[in-house]
């Protein structure tokens, strides 16, 4: 008896505690699970990490949405040696408004992360990350250890520092034991940085980096001739170990990637991989660069060596760019990536590669065998396709693999001023949708809507994603994934009518005139009337 009332006693004075530590915030009916519901919550668990605090094998949870109201949370997470090691789960919840500005280094909502650290199921909105030192991110600014990202996603904002930054992590080390793994994560904030990419800037490491079906649609932008891509800058493997990977799976590229000297649009430049992938990746952002500029990678480098484990070595399969590539200064610029150490398989371009050395490795589609859709294509076809049906003993190459299409939501935007027309359509894809059939008095319209070169009928039934290739589309940020935006104009011609003038019982005078709707009716001679003065048409 003596006992149970001691556990009891103990179970109450650790509740007691955590109520105090965590500022208010409610524990679930697991003990180890935290809840966050206010901003002041919110600060309070960081400022505890801050202090110590790892949470290590306890969940940290969101309950509401939290809105930090824009200020600078600098000062709240004053210590960047103290890692977080625990969970942090958002339930879906976002985080919107987070600030950082601040000088030094490893900065992000979480300043350093180790152990077996997960963040999953995350919103954050609007961040403002502005920091002068090196491992800057809106996440996780310096991460060791393992580190698991499960549907984390950077819908708006920029980040921005000196060097080794990431949308959603800086820098990720580890010389030991651990692996960073992010799935279906994304970007939809501009990025700057010496080493800079969507999703992470920076990665030293002998053990593995695997990205899932990720992506990025945010602005990356790198200085002083650095090295960037649309998910990840640089990667640097060990060249003594014997375990060190890069894999992306399934991954996109929609933002522009520009100003350093190795870009690509999945990564920028992989150095001292043991064993690199890239499966089903496709980019259709512009990439710029001051020296190697690629449709995917940029370069993997010589130093490289294959190690074999289990699997086929630099598995660089089924990679597909539409993105313009531009290399300046008598660089080189490649429609997928220089490999020095393996082959590119099953890879296709349609993009512009501009460069004094030019360089493709691809196949080539033409701009039609890009497009999701063809007439001798059925919509049935399309939907089961992964990559490429064979029609009269040709192949055309549909690089919109099934999770793309399920992924992303498709919006046509009809936007016409002088018709009044200003109607939104928005369809997953496939799915159809009829083109708006306005009117306007006295104009006829001049052809069709159009968006660039794409046209469509008015009063005619599309398919959503099918009517125009994806690199047609502005990709941003939905609330529940990538929105692909398309705006659509209208022009239109002012009708001629023929205009009979009747002289009333006058004599003389032009009969009859062509006039033009909403401009001045053309001149004509007046008829003559004996005790009349000619008062006007009307």
């Amino acid at each position: 008896m003596r006992k149970t009332a001691k556990s009891v006693v103990s179970v109450l004075l650790s509740l007691l505690l955590a109520v105090s530590v965590f500022g208010g915030m409610s524990i679930t009916a697991d003990a180890a699970a935290l809840t966050i519901t206010t901003a002041a919550q919110l600060r309070t668990f960081l400022t505890n990490v801050a202090g110590g605090t790892s949470y290590d094998g306890q969940t940290v949870e969101l309950g509401a949405n939290i809105d930090l109201g824009s200020q600078n949370m600098s000062g709240v997470q004053n210590n960047a040696n103290n890692a977080f090691r625990g969970t942090f789960d958002g339930k879906g919840y976002t985080i919107s408004n987070f600030t950082l500005s601040a000088s030094g280094d490893y900065w992000g909502l979480f300043r350093y992360t180790s152990g077996n650290a997960t963040i999953k199921n995350l919103n954050l909105l609007n961040v403002n990350v502005n920091c002068s030192g090196s491992d800057v991110a809106a996440l996780v600014g310096y991460a060791s250890g393992t580190l698991t990202l499960n549907s984390v996603r950077l819908r708006s904002g920029s980040v921005q520092g000196s060097n080794n930054v990431g949308g959603l992590v800086g820098q990720y080390r580890e010389l030991s034991s651990g692996s960073l793994n992010m799935t279906d994560c994304s970007n939809a904030a501009s990025v700057k940085g010496g080493r800079a990419g969507g999703l992470t800037g920076y990665s030293e490491t002998k053990v593995g980096v695997k990205f899932t079906h990720c992506y990025n649609a945010g602005a990356v932008t790198c200085t002083s001739g650095g090295t960037g891509g649309g998910l990840f800058g640089y990667f640097n493997g060990d060249s003594g170990s014997t375990g060190d990977w890069i894999w992306f799976v399934q991954c996109f590229n929609a933002g522009t990637v520009s100003g350093g000297n190795y870009m690509g649009g999945i990564v920028g430049y992989v150095e001292d991989s043991d064993n690199s992938e890239f499966d089903q990746c496709f980019n259709w952002g512009s990439v710029t660069s001051g020296y190697m500029a690629g449709g995917i990678f940029s370069g993997i480098g010589d130093n490289a060596v294959n190690k074999n484990y289990g699997k086929s070595d630099y598995i660089n399969t089924g990679m597909y760019n539409s993105g313009t590539i531009t290399a300046t200064n008598n660089g080189y610029a490649y429609d997928i990536g220089w490999s020095a150490v393996s082959a590119l398989n099953n890879c296709y371009n349609c993009g512009t590669i501009s460069a004094t050395n030019v360089r493709k490795w691809s196949n080539q589609w033409s701009s039609s065998q890009i497009q999701n859709g063809a007439s001798s294509i059925s919509s049935a076809q399309l939907v089961t396709n992964t990559w490429g049906v064979s029609i009269g003993g040709s192949t055309r190459y549909y690089p919109i693999h099934s999770w793309y299409r399920s992924l992303f939501v498709f919006e046509s935007k009809f936007v016409d001023s002088e018709s009044g027309t200003n109607q939104t359509i928005t369809k997953a894809f496939n799915n159809s949708f009829t083109a708006p059939s306005p009117s306007r008095t006295g104009y006829s319209r001049s052809g069709s809507w159009y968006s660039g070169s794409k046209q469509l009928t008015p009063g005619s039934v599309y398919n959503a994603g099918i009517t125009s290739p994806m690199n047609s589309y502005v990709v941003t940020e939905g609330t529940s994934g990538p929105r692909s935006s398309l705006t659509y104009d209208l022009n239109w011609t002012a009708n001629n009518y023929a205009v009979t003038l009747d002289s009333n019982g006058g004599t003389g005078g032009t009969g009859s005139v062509s006039a033009t709707y909403d401009a001045a009716m053309p001149s004509a001679a007046m008829p003559s009337k004996t005790g009349y003065s000619f008062a006007g048409y009307f």
